[in-house]
């Protein structure tokens, strides 16, 4: 990986990005269940979230990110679990 200064004292990479990250949340106490996971080379991404929704649902948006823009594509699946009874989290 090479950094360049260029006039604006800005450092710029000089190679082409790529990464892969993901995350899961499942906390049962507050009912937040979520996750992430994109990758990421050179100028296009790609990945999916989701959450489980108070009504019991999972929604699902998987994407593609490039020169033409964001492009998601929503779903939703059935879950089995009931709909949330309370508010989530300790706010």
């Amino acid at each position: 990986m090479e950094l360049r200064l260029t006039s604006s004292n800005h450092f710029r990479l000089q190679e082409p990005a790529m990464y892969e990250f993901s995350y899961e949340v499942h906390d049962a106490p507050s009912g937040s269940d979520f996750g992430h996971r994109e990758e990421r080379d050179g100028d296009v991404a790609w990945g999916s979230y989701e959450v489980l929704l108070p009504d019991g649902r999972k929604q699902i948006v998987d994407y593609q990110a490039d020169q033409n823009g964001y492009n998601p594509s929503i779903r939703y699946e059935e879950t089995g679990y009931p709909a949330a009874t309370r508010a989530g989290g300790p706010y």
